[in-house]
């Protein structure tokens, strides 16, 4: 239901800044469908070691800030006993082992040298904090402020879903809001902050809320007098909810309400597309750079070495 300002612009390579969100929503996807009722038990815990391990391959290989996500989300799912202890240090295992053997195999050919990037970037950032040095600091509230701009309709709908009772109980808050609330506090604690370092959890904070549209779409408050509907907006918005048996009028707000909302964010989410791609040029940055490379080098052998490193050259100088 959220955009994500700026996520196209970002989508550079097949490893750079945004590809390895679709890691994550796929293992929130199969942490989700475990979740639910009618699922044979051992396919659910298949699903959600499954999830664990895509989250550890990721953090080893991609971005180890993943970490913060990955485990919170093993905790939650040992207190639930979702997951035995033995299925969760295996499922992490395969992951987080497979994963460094992997990347520590593939960057090593390409450097020339034995290493293993994340955690040379965990060195760099976390404990050097080399990051703050050089790009700044931001004060500890900034998650705070961005996540209701990344998240924007989303964010009051999903703040709703805790406060009705009905919509409460049908979600899984340890599994939900533990991991979440754990990378956002972990993310907060460094000095350098982006938006992108937790644009993770807006999937995560998107169900509540597309469960409480639904709910506002299909249900309405029993009570239609005057006092009941005072009650209801100042005193009682988590009291029991039933099916369509109420006024049409309420029935036309509540729709309206969803409906308003999935316009706000599909015009606010066209809107900050086109604000970030003058922010975030991307490829344009070296049609001109590359021409003139192109034009000068392109029939000499060793043409391609030049002009790859022309392209990291722009990338790089890129503000």
């Amino acid at each position: 239901m959220s955009p994500r300002p700026g996520l196209s612009p970002w989508k550079r390579g097949p490893t750079d800044h945004s590809s390895h969100r679709t890691a994550v929503n796929v293992a929130f996807g199969l942490v989700l469908s475990s979740g639910q009722a009618g699922s044979p038990r051992g396919s659910r815990a298949k699903r959600d070691g499954l999830a664990l391990a895509i989250l550890a391959a990721t953090a080893t290989i991609i971005r180890s800030e993943l970490a913060c996500l990955l485990a919170p989300l093993a905790l939650a799912l040992l207190a639930k006993r979702r997951l035995s202890l033995t299925q969760t240090i295996g499922w992490g295992a395969l992951g987080g082992l497979g994963g460094t053997a992997l990347t520590i195999a593939v960057d090593s050919a390409f450097w020339g040298h034995l290493t293993w990037p994340e955690a040379y970037g965990v060195w760099f950032n976390v404990v050097r904090n080399e990051s703050a040095k050089q790009w700044g600091t931001s004060p500890w509230s900034y998650y705070l402020k961005h996540l209701p701009l990344l998240l924007l309709a989303a964010a009051p709908l999903a703040l709703l879903a805790g406060l009705v009772r009905p919509v409460r109980r049908r979600l899984d808050w340890t599994v939900g809001i533990l991991p979440v609330a754990t990378m956002v506090g972990a993310m907060s604690a460094l000095g350098h902050k982006e938006w992108r370092f937790v644009a993770y959890v807006v999937p995560w904070l998107n169900v509540p809320a597309a469960v409480m549209a639904a709910r506002l779409w299909v249900t309405i408050p029993a009570e239609t007098s005057l006092s009941a509907r005072k009650r209801l907006m100042f005193h009682s918005i988590s009291r029991r909810w039933q099916p369509a048996s109420s006024p049409s009028a309420l029935r036309l707000l509540s729709r309206t309400l969803v409906l308003g909302a999935l316009a706000a964010n599909a015009m606010a989410a066209g809107g900050l597309l086109w604000i970030s791609v003058g922010n975030y040029p991307g490829g344009d940055i070296m049609r001109g750079p590359m021409r003139d490379e192109l034009r000068r080098f392109g029939g000499r052998p060793g043409a391609a070495s030049i002009l790859c490193h022309s392209a990291v050259r722009c990338v790089s100088d890129e503000p």
